[in-house]
């Protein structure tokens, strides 16, 4: 086993790639699979600190959602919420765009995971 993904209803859980997996396209495979199986919509937590895993899943679609301080998990570390669309991929959202009768998903009310979940988790990349 090269890496594995964790999906919990639209919560990406972990993305774990073993040390010396990096930028062969697994994790894009994964991420891929995930987002078949996903109700066309997924959030995360990645560390802030973790640029490479930011800039992984921001080059995959994903968008800045809120930066944390870190009190929402067990390593106290800031972290960052993400969330992808299916329609942020279509073309059929553009938040950015000029017209307000514009609809699109709103990003903002991505729900945060539940204290239950395994929050700590950070996706490697």
């Amino acid at each position: 086993m090269l890496g594995f993904a964790t999906l919990n209803g639209a919560e990406l859980d972990q993305l774990y790639l073993l040390p010396g997996q990096f930028r062969r396209g697994i994790g894009s495979t994964l991420l891929a699979r995930v987002k078949e199986r996903s109700p066309g919509r997924l959030s995360l937590f990645t560390f802030q600190r973790n640029l490479a895993a930011r800039a992984f899943y921001e080059h995959h679609g994903f968008r800045l959602v809120a930066l944390n301080d870190g009190s929402r998990n067990e390593e106290s570390e800031p972290d960052a919420l993400h969330a992808w669309r299916k329609s942020f991929a279509t073309g059929a959202c553009n938040p950015a765009a000029p017209s307000p009768s514009r609809v699109c998903d709103d990003v903002e009310g991505v729900p945060q995971p539940s204290v239950a979940a395994e929050d700590g988790h950070e996706p490697n990349v």
